[in-house]
């Protein structure tokens, strides 16, 4: 019996034996399955169930997966300069050109209007030198900065461009003349020759020249606001002063002769400000007189201002006009300019050392320099 059944397997003839042997075999298999796959657990058959997705997905949507490419590196085109004898039609031309020779090379130009706003957020025009143009792209990032410039020059075009990159320093010139019916391909030479590699080009160099960029800029910031918020020097301590002056002035009378006047002058002081003083000052004044020297009582009254110098705290510059009258002879206007110490302990010195002079007698008007020396002696301490 087996021998028959072998026998009609290996002729291919049917069998019903051999028909249900091979059922009974794929339903054994079919059970093992099931059986196998009802003691998997939950979170195995999930993952499972998710790798097939997965990779379904990805099989479904690999048409629209994009071709991946570099980024390309900005670069500030500023709009061509020229002469004013040049048509306009000149510098659309050549921008179009380096526009498109850019785009070849892997550069992005900015855009015209993106190029104008950018100039105008920095405060930097469009005629402006490469100096201040290179700062601007380092700060913003941007690769390189490009102007180029045409002009005429014996029946020829000449076209010059200026190249500065955000990574290094320094600036690349170059120029080409050319007749007007090859002034696209000597433009194309032209960049060819002095246009980097957009692979030269060192991303952590420009990085780094901007963090400096802007680490400079905030040093500057703080020092401007530093000096911007620095309490005033000199800075009031007291209400009030007294002071004790000596000088000698000399000078031509207007109309004749030369004279000395010997003075000596106290002046009362208030200071309402940190800066600012209102003065009375009274003195003698020995002035040459019709019959040889004579004497004299001035008064006038003076207004100053003192003006400090820059990181120096006990320093400053006063300034000072004063107006009076000179008894028995007529008015008298004095100014001067000088230099003004604080001392400690509620003391001053002062030098007058430009101080005209103009002061009228009963014959003529007089004109003269005088230099003094002082000492003031504050008091009424202002409560800090």
């Amino acid at each position: 019996m087996r021998a028959r059944r072998s026998s009609a397997l290996r002729l291919g003839v049917d069998c019903p034996d051999c028909d249900r042997m091979r059922w009974s075999a794929l339903i054994r298999i079919a059970a093992f399955a099931c059986l196998v796959l009802a003691c998997v657990p939950p979170s195995v058959s999930a993952q499972i169930r998710t790798s097939f997705e997965e990779a379904d997905q990805l099989t479904q949507g690999g048409d629209e997966l994009s071709v991946p490419r570099p980024t390309r590196l900005e670069v500030l085109l500023l709009e061509t300069r020229r002469d004013p004898r040049i048509d306009p039609v000149v510098g659309n031309f050549i921008d179009a050109r380096v526009r498109f020779a850019l785009s070849e090379a892997g550069w992005e130009a900015l855009s015209k209007s993106d190029a104008r706003a950018l100039l105008r957020a920095d405060r930097v025009s469009d005629g402006a030198s490469m100096g201040p143009l290179r700062r601007l792209i380092v700060r913003e990032e941007i690769a390189l900065v490009i102007v180029p410039i045409v002009y005429a020059s014996q029946g020829k075009y000449v076209v010059a461009l200026w190249i500065a990159r955000g990574d290094v320093d320094g600036v690349v010139a170059a120029q080409v003349a050319s007749e007007a019916a090859t002034l696209g391909p000597a433009i194309d030479v032209l960049l060819e020759a002095k246009l980097p590699s957009v692979l030269e080009f060192d991303r952590q160099a420009a990085r780094n020249a901007a963090e400096q960029a802007e680490e400079d800029e905030r040093l500057l910031a703080d020092a401007y606001r530093s000096a911007r918020t620095r309490s005033a020097s000199p800075k009031r301590t007291h209400w009030a002063a007294i002071s004790l002056s000596a000088g000698s002035a000399i000078g031509p009378a207007i109309t004749r002769d030369r004279f000395s006047i010997h003075m000596l002058r106290t002046r009362l002081e208030l200071r309402p400000r940190d800066r600012l003083g209102l003065g009375l000052i009274m003195g003698y004044a020995n002035l040459p007189g019709q019959g040889g020297r004579a004497h004299n009582l001035p008064i006038l009254g003076e207004i100053n201002y003192r003006v400090p110098i820059a990181g120096v705290e006990r320093f400053s510059v006063p300034i000072r006009f004063a107006m009076g009258y000179l008894p028995f002879n007529g008015p008298i206007m004095r100014t001067s300019v000088g230099l003004h110490v604080d001392l400690p302990k509620d003391w001053e010195i002062g030098f007058d050392l430009l101080s005209p002079t103009v002061f009228r007698s009963p014959s003529r008007l007089h004109f003269a320099f005088d230099l003094a020396f002082e000492v003031t002696r504050r008091f009424g301490r202002v409560a800090p």
